[in-house]
């Protein structure tokens, strides 16, 4: 018997081995997402406010499992952000311009009723930290945390209101004038107006937590709870006033612009994001390994005496 020994030594260390390989090595995932809440472009209106509203967000993405609760993720998506705008009735805006004949004045915008709504698409890259931990037979908590970097695929407002008023202040004679023939200046009814927006790069701190559910053999239905908050100004557009000023009737002027444009009513603009998400993951990459492991265990025979 004790000849055995030396085989036996070498056998139990192969044997555990071979079954750390099949038992513990972790899992990546392949994943399609979808998920939704409260999402839009994030400012604050001088003279108003601004509300957020209904978002979707879907896409794919990869979990690289590091171990068996840690991980690192990327994906890519496509996400909507919708705002609604209002003014305070009455607010006026006051430009400072150059009047055709050289005198300095104010370009003086009041409304009646203004009401602006964003829509924008954006396409992201999560890049996360994922960590899991199981709490119950095929149930683990997760939390991912990282980073979102976002480019435009649209974006688009419209503008009404019940009335626009300009005017213009003259300081050299104390005048203000608000209307006449081929001045710039008077009243307009049922304004209306569209366009599009122009948004630079968006950053954003991403974090999402929730539970992960063993539905098959090799897959997973994870359900969380998400938010994206932007880091940096995304309005990749010149101020200019809502309404340019043209030395024509009112009614003849077509300009118009979105108010994330005004050079007095928003400064920073932002996304912002949180509702519920749904993933479902299909485990990939480490499934040839397990039968790998078996066939490479090596066995030892001995005759003992």
């Amino acid at each position: 018997m004790l000849f055995c020994l030396p085989a036996l030594l070498l056998f139990i260390p192969e044997v555990a081995a071979a079954q750390l390989r099949i038992t513990d090595r972790p899992h990546s995932e392949l994943y399609v997402r979808a998920g939704g809440g409260m999402s839009g472009v994030n400012y604050s209106v001088a003279g108003g406010e601004s509300t957020i509203s209904w978002g979707l967000q879907g896409g794919v993405g990869f979990t690289y499992m590091l171990h068996a609760n840690w991980g690192v993720g990327i994906g890519l998506e496509l996400a909507s952000y919708n705002t609604t705008a209002t003014l305070r009735d009455g607010l006026t805006m006051a430009i400072p311009l150059i009047y055709d004949s050289g005198d300095p004045f104010e370009w003086r915008i009041s409304t009646v009723g203004y009401e602006e709504t964003q829509t924008a698409y954006l396409f992201n890259v999560p890049i996360v930290v994922h960590y899991q931990r199981p709490v119950a037979n095929a149930i683990s908590l997760y939390v991912d945390a990282g980073i979102k970097i976002g480019m435009s695929a649209g974006a688009t407002y419209e503008a009404s209101a019940a009335s626009i008023s300009t005017g213009g202040y003259f300081p050299v004679t104390d005048e203000l004038i608000t209307g006449g023939p081929g001045s710039g200046f008077g009243t307009l009814v049922d304004w209306q107006h569209e366009g599009s927006l122009g948004l630079s790069a968006m950053y954003a701190a991403v974090a999402e937590v929730g539970a992960k559910f063993r539905v098959a053999a090799n897959m997973s239905l994870y359900a969380g709870l998400y938010i994206d908050y932007g880091l940096n100004n995304i309005s990749g557009e010149s101020k200019i006033s809502m309404i340019s000023y043209l030395p024509v009737d009112l009614q003849d002027n077509k300009t118009g612009h979105s108010m994330l444009r005004s050079t007095t009513l928003v400064d920073r603009v932002s996304t912002l994001a949180f509702g519920i998400n749904l993933r479902l993951a299909f485990e990939v990459g480490f499934g040839s390994s397990r039968s790998s492991a078996k066939s490479k265990t090596r066995y030892y025979q001995c005759t003992c005496p």
